[in-house]
């Protein structure tokens, strides 16, 4: 990616930035950040350190034996996200955490990790 970039540099004749230019790009746009401690991809303290750049993110973290896939497994999420998509700056209603099954993962034969 950055030969790309300083290729393109000197086909327009433009000078590349020096290092001592670059700073950590922040948004102010609410930003919702699901996570959950069987999530493999995106692990909670990962999720974490996002959430620490962005100053309008708002994070559910997802507890023990639960993770984030959206649709019929994670109906909570389902329901926290719907709420974001409405109205963004208002605190996440979670109370479904606590009523969520914790199922595990889902596995081939239909049945779930944490039975």
């Amino acid at each position: 990616m950055l030969e790309e970039y300083l290729e393109f540099c000197r086909a327009v004749n433009v000078p590349a930035l020096p290092d001592e230019t670059d700073v950590d790009v922040t948004t102010d746009v609410p930003t919702l950040i699901l996570a959950g401690s069987l999530d493999a991809r995106m692990p909670t303290f990962l999720s974490e350190i996002v959430a620490q750049g962005l100053p309008s993110a708002t994070m559910v973290v997802f507890p023990e034996g639960t993770h984030v896939q959206l649709g019929e497994v994670n109906l909570c999420a389902g329901e926290i996200l719907r709420a974001f998509l409405s109205d963004p700056n208002a605190a996440p209603d979670t109370g479904c955490i606590a009523e969520a099954p914790r199922l595990g993962f889902p596995l081939p034969d239909g049945t779930f990790s944490a039975e």
